[in-house]
């Protein structure tokens, strides 16, 4: 019979947020505190991103931004990680993506889900769980129609991944 070990996770965000408490430190506290795992906030990696490589260009709501430098910084971030035997549960929060009707909007939220699918890579960051956060978007709909299909294509381009992307 296969044992089945129970992951413990803190989040980065939760371990900090004034601008002093650095990514590294968080994942120190977190792996000194005994938890396996941690949930890393994509804010807290591109703050890493631009304390460690002055004129990083933060992704936009399309996902377009630096990413080479952001996944330079994303690998040093498991290379800590691997130190601190500490694994990367999820990447969080890839919100305000649901309730979109225009295409235009639903694209270019699926830009920004491949941008940050290329940042969860096996080289990168070895993390294949994105946690989804809900959309605050006062023009996104609450129709469920609408929210099932736009959550059907970010379903497919994550599964489409290698490895697959949880979310």
């Amino acid at each position: 019979m296969r044992e089945h070990k129970l992951r413990t996770a803190y989040s980065t965000d939760s371990a900090g947020m004034h601008p002093n408490h650095t990514l590294p430190l968080k994942l120190r506290a977190i792996a000194e505190a005994g938890f396996s795992d941690a949930e890393l906030a994509f804010p807290d990696l591109e703050a890493y991103a631009s304390q460690e490589y002055p004129g990083y260009r933060q992704l936009d709501r399309a996902g377009k931004g630096d990413m080479d430098t952001l996944c330079k910084a994303a690998g040093k971030i498991r290379k800590l990680c691997d130190e601190l035997d500490l694994g990367i549960l999820a990447v969080h929060p890839f919100d305000n993506y649901e309730g979109f009707k225009e295409k235009a909007k639903i694209d270019e939220r699926l830009e920004r889900a491949a941008a940050w699918f290329k940042v969860m890579k096996e080289q990168v960051l070895e993390c294949e769980m994105l946690q989804v956060g809900s959309s605050i978007d006062p023009t996104s709909s609450g129709d469920f129609d609408i929210i099932a299909s736009n959550f059907q294509q970010l379903a497919d381009k994550a599964a489409a991944q290698i490895p697959p992307i949880r979310m």
